[in-house]
C-alpha cells in the first residue's frame, strides 16, 4: 500500500516533467528532449554556484585540516536551502491535499498516509539538500583528502541530514495548520508564520555571507572557536568525515527527533485535516445589493482565490514583499546606490539603465498569472458555463497580476528615485518602463500557462510550484532583462542610454500590445476550449 501510495505521489509532483496535461500524453521527441535539457541547464547553473562557493572553502578548510568545518558549513546550507524549498509547502502537501478526503475514506491508516505525505516532502527536501550537497560532495572528493571511509560515511551522513530536512518543513508546516485551524484568516496566518522563516533565513545568510570572508582567510582560528563553542557543528562535520561516533550520534539524535515529530503529527493528524475550528457561522444581515459587472465580479473571483491559499501568495506574491522591504532597506543602506551614482557620476543614463534593470528583476518575482489557469483545476468548467467571455476571465486574472505588483513596484521606484535623483525624462521613463515590464510578464506568465495548462491535480503545489509554465513565466523574466542588458553593451558605442531606453520602452509597448491582442482572440479561443 505503501509503495503504491507513494508512487502515485511521486508521479503527481514530477509528471510536469514528462506528460502533457493539455494533451493528456507524454511528450515525445524534440518537447522532451528539450525538458529534460531545460532542467538540467537549471540545475546545472544552480549547482555550478554552491560548487563555485565550495571550491573556496573546501581549499581553506582542507588545508587547514579542518575537514569537519567545510562539512558543517555545507551541510548547514543545504539544511537551509532544502527546509526553505520546503517549508512553504509542507502544510499543503501534509494537510491540504485534495484527495485527503477521498483517502480517508478508503482502508487506509491514517498513519500510512501521513508517512507517505512525508515522504514526499522527504522527496523535494532531498532535490533542494543535493544542489547544495551533490557539489559540495564532489568538490571534495576531488580537492579534500577523501578516504574511502570519508567518502561512504559523507554519504551517509547527507541522506541522514536530510531527515532533519524533513523534520524541520514538517515543523513549520504543522504550526501553519494548527494555527490556521484555530483563526478565521487562514492563508494571512500562514503566509505571516512562512515569512517570519523566510526573515530567519535570510538575516541567517545576511550574517553568514559577511563572516565567511573571515572564517576563509583565518580558517584555524574560527574552527577552533566553533569547535568550542558551537561543539555540536563539530559533531556533525565529525560525522561527514568519517568519524564512527560522531556518526552514530548524528544518526541517534535525528532518529529520535524524527520520531517524536512523526508522533506529535500523527496524533493530530486527523483532527487538523477534518475539522474546520476557525471558521464561524455568518448570521445574515438583510441590507442592500449593489450590482456589479461582470469584469469586477472576476476580478474578487481572481482576488479571493490568491488570498485564500498561503501557496499561492508565497511562491507567486513574494515579490509584493520584497519590494516594500527593498524600499525600506534603500533608505537604512544607502551604500549600495552611492557606490553606483559615484562610479557614474558622469553618466545618468547608466544609472537609469541599472534601476530599470534592478526593478524589473525584483518586480519579475511575481508570477500570479503563471499558474492562474492551472488553478481552475477540474472545475474551469464552472467559470466556462458562466455568461462573461472568456477574454473578460482572461482579463480579470492580468488584472490581478498588475494591480497587486504594481502600487508596491511604485513605491520601491519613488524610493529609487528620490536617491539618484534622476533628470525629468528619466524620472518619467523608469516608472513607464518598468510598468510596461510588469503588464508583458503578467501577459507572457497567462500565455505559457494556456500554452501548457495542468488541470489535473490534487494538490495545488503541482500547478503553483511544480510547473514548467512557473519555471519558464519566472525565470523568462530575469532573461529578458539580462538580454535587454547585454544588448545595450554590444550598441552603446554608437546609441546613447536615453535613446536606447527609449527605443526598449517603445519596444515593450509594442510587445505588450501584440500579446494582449493574442490574448484576447487565440488565448481566449484556447481557454474555451480546455
Amino acid at each position: 500500500m505503501i509503495k503504491a501510495l507513494f508512487k502515485k505521489q511521486l508521479t503527481e509532483m514530477f509528471s510536469f516533467l514528462w506528460h502533457d496535461k493539455k494533451k493528456n500524453a507524454s511528450f515525445k521527441g524534440g518537447k522532451l528532449a528539450g525538458m529534460i535539457i531545460t532542467y538540467i541547464i537549471l540545475f546545472g547553473i544552480i549547482a555550478a554556484v554552491f560548487a563555485a562557493l565550495s571550491l573556496g572553502m573546501c581549499i581553506a578548510f582542507t588545508s587547514a585540516g579542518l575537514d569537519w568545518l567545510y562539512f558543517a558549513v555545507t551541510s548547514l546550507i543545504g539544511v537551509l536551502l532544502g527546509t526553505f524549498g520546503c517549508a512553504f509547502n509542507a502544510n499543503s502537501s501534509l494537510y491540504q491535499a485534495k484527495d485527503n478526503d477521498m483517502l480517508l475514506s478508503m482502508p487506509i491508516k491514517p498513519s500510512t498516509l501521513l508517512f507517505v505525505r512525508l515522504l514526499g516532502v522527504y522527496a523535494m527536501g532531498l532535490i533542494y539538500e543535493m544542489l547544495v550537497m551533490l557539489p559540495a560532495l564532489v568538490i571534495y572528493f576531488i580537492f579534500g583528502k577523501a578516504s574511502v571511509t570519508g567518502v561512504i560515511f559523507s554519504i551517509l551522513t547527507t541522506l541522514i541530514v536530510s531527515i532533519f530536512v524533513l523534520a524541520l518543513s514538517a515543523i513549520v508546516g504543522w504550526i501553519v495548520a494548527f494555527i490556521s485551524k484555530k483563526t478565521k484568516n487562514k492563508s494571512f496566518i500562514a503566509v505571516a508564520v512562512s515569512l517570519v522563516f523566510f526573515g530567519a533565513y535570510y538575516y541567517f545568510f545576511s550574517q553568514a555571507s559577511s563572516l565567511m570572508g573571515g572564517f576563509i582567510e583565518q580558517a584555524a582560528a574560527a574552527g577552533k572557536e566553533l569547535h568550542n563553542t558551537l561543539y555540536p557543528l563539530y559533531i556533525i562535520g565529525s560525522a561527514f568525515t568519517g568519524n564512527i561516533l560522531s556518526f552514530l550520534i548524528v544518526l541517534a539524535v535525528i532518529a529520535v527527533l524524527f520520531g517524536i515529530i512523526y508522533f506529535v503529527l500523527s496524533k493530530s493528524y486527523i483532527k487538523i485535516v477534518t475539522t474546520n475550528k476557525g471558521e464561524k457561522k455568518k448570521k445574515y444581515t438583510a441590507q442592500a445589493i449593489k450590482a456589479g459587472n461582470a469584469g469586477s465580479a472576476l476580478f474578487r473571483r481572481e482576488l479571493n482565490r490568491f488570498t485564500k491559499s498561503s501557496t499561492y501568495m508565497l511562491n507567486c506574491g513574494m515579490g509584493i514583499v520584497l519590494m516594500i522591504a527593498a524600499a525600506v532597506a534603500l533608505f537604512f543602506n544607502t551604500d549600495f546606490i552611492t557606490q553606483i551614482t559615484t562610479v557614474f557620476a558622469q553618466a545618468e543614463g547608466i544609472v537609469a539603465l541599472i534601476a530599470c534593470g534592478m526593478l524589473c528583476l525584483i518586480s519579475s518575482m511575481n508570477d500570479i498569472t503563471a499558474p492562474s489557469v492551472s488553478l481552475e483545476g477540474k472545475n474551469i468548467w464552472i467559470v466556462q458555463s458562466l455568461p462573461v467571455t472568456a477574454w473578460q476571465v482572461l482579463r480579470a486574472k492580468l488584472n490581478l497580476h498588475i494591480v497587486l505588483t504594481i502600487p508596491p513596484l511604485a513605491i520601491l521606484i519613488a524610493a529609487v528615485e528620490i536617491l539618484i535623483t534622476p533628470s525629468l525624462i528619466y524620472a518619467i521613463l523608469i516608472p513607464v518602463f518598468c510598468f510596461l515590464f510588469v503588464i508583458l510578464s503578467a501577459e507572457l506568465g497567462l500565455v505559457i500557462n494556456l500554452k501548457s495548462p495542468n488541470l489535473d491535480w490534487t494538490s495545488e503545489i503541482v500547478p503553483i510550484k511544480q510547473s514548467t509554465g512557473v519555471l519558464f513565466a519566472l525565470f523568462g523574466g530575469w532573461a529578458i532583462v539580462l538580454l535587454l542588458g547585454a544588448l545595450y553593451f554590444l550598441v552603446m558605442t554608437f546609441i546613447p542610454p536615453l535613446v536606447y531606453l527609449i527605443i526598449i520602452t517603445v519596444l515593450l509597448a509594442a510587445a505588450c500590445l501584440l500579446t494582449m491582442m493574442w490574448l484576447k482572440n487565440k488565448g481566449a479561443k484556447i481557454f474555451a476550449s480546455l
